[in-house]
């Protein structure tokens, strides 16, 4: 006997599709709201978990961007799929805090959505490995990857026998908890000194932000400074620079080379403000014409 409401609370097609595909038998009616069409929605949706019993529709969020009501979250099953180990990284930036603070594992959580965000107990957990060296867009391309094959085929299960209702199912959350807030994804926060940071700080940091917005420093180019958004770097641990100062290198690394405290990178893709992106060899030809600040 199929249950009666799934309601995904998504912005990911990705994720939106995948879902159909996997839960359609277990329902009788998928709704799918996105942040933009919440609002003209919210009504239909407390209405279909206040009516119906509390075991028969259940609702799923997945990279949402928008913190649920209280009266919709109380009154119903509501879980929330969230890219960490919670209790550590709750909060809207997960990945970059991991990335930042140099974890070398991470992990998928499913959890009771609650008035506290990301604070509900836990229906089941995945840890994983963080790769050496990956970025950001990378890792999260792993966990999507990882959610809409392991995870949805175990939330199945737990639909299936319908185990995702019963309290006994759920865990309290375990350990001291830490936080990714959103202002980790503001462009001031991603400013980096390049003076007075070490190369394992920055490379952790360009790790962590690598796309929107990207790790930027301030250069003077031609005697007017502009914005340096660095967006892919190699460490040269054993190439010494003074921090901040900038070498040109023809041979062999071809490209810009620039110090930090404790060792030096070699700018592999980066832009000076909103121009176009430039590969490593392209920045030979602003040899002589770039200081860091």
């Amino acid at each position: 006997m199929k249950l009666k409401n799934l309601i995904v609370f998504t912005s990911d097609k990705v994720f939106e599709r995948e879902i159909l595909a996997k839960f359609k038998n277990y329902f009788e009616s998928i709704l799918v709201v996105s942040t933009s069409s919440y609002a003209e929605n919210e009504e239909k949706i407390l209405e279909h978990f206040l009516e119906d019993p509390k075991d028969s529709s259940l609702g799923i969020v997945f990279k949402f961007g928008k913190i649920l009501p209280a009266d919709l979250v109380n009154s119903g099953v509501i879980l929330n799929i969230h890219y960490s180990l919670l209790p550590k990284y709750r909060g809207a930036n997960p990945l970059i805090a991991q990335l930042l603070a140099g974890e070398k594992y991470t992990g998928v959580t499913v959890h009771r959505v609650t008035e506290q965000v990301d604070s509900g107990k836990i229906l089941f957990q995945f840890r994983l490995k963080i790769p050496d060296d990956i970025y950001k867009e990378e890792l999260e391309a792993m966990l999507d990857s990882f959610t809409f094959s392991t995870v949805l085929d175990k939330l199945v299960e737990k639909i299936r026998d319908k185990t995702v209702f019963s309290e006994q199912s759920y865990t309290s959350q375990k350990g001291e908890a830490s936080y990714a807030p959103l202002y980790l994804s503001s462009k001031e926060y991603a400013y980096c000194d390049l003076k007075t940071l070490t190369l394992d700080e920055v490379y952790r940091r360009v790790r962590a932000f690598s796309s929107d917005p990207a790790v930027w420093t301030r250069i003077k180019l031609d005697n007017k400074i502009y914005r340096l958004n660095i967006y892919r770097i190699k460490p040269l641990y054993s190439f010494l620079l003074k921090p901040g100062h900038v070498v040109f290198v023809k041979q062999e690394l071809k490209g810009l080379v620039i110090g930090t405290l404790l060792g030096s990178f070699l700018l592999v893709e980066g832009a000076i403000e909103s121009k176009r992106r430039l590969k490593q060899e392209q920045w030979l030809s602003l040899k002589g014409r770039i200081k860091v600040l």
